[in-house]
């Protein structure tokens, strides 16, 4: 069974990023179970500012999981790469 975590990586990382480190927790609150995702991505500079445009307000396609916050937490540029760390909190669905 493929995790929040697989189908995020997939959905943020299509063909231009290369995944540095992602870890996940489990996360609830007030009878809501989910996963809190941190990722570490490595893109260039343009694929990167087309990533962040909008990244909170848009709409993720998962199998089974419901995107409830992301947001980019810190952005390092160095020449035409830049590092991404990504912060998500996924809902399922079921």
């Amino acid at each position: 069974m493929r995790t929040a975590l697989d189908a995020l990586l997939r959905t943020l990382l299509g063909e231009r990023a290369v995944a540095v480190a992602a870890a996940s927790r489990a996360w609830s609150s007030a009878g809501v179970c989910g996963e809190r995702h941190r990722l570490e991505l490595r893109l260039a500079g343009d694929a990167a500012d087309a990533l962040l445009e909008g990244l909170s307000e848009r709409e993720f396609a998962l199998d089974r999981h419901y995107v409830a916050e992301i947001a980019a937490v810190e952005v390092e540029r160095q020449g035409s790469e830049a590092r991404l760390v990504i912060e998500a909190l996924t809902i399922p669905l079921d």
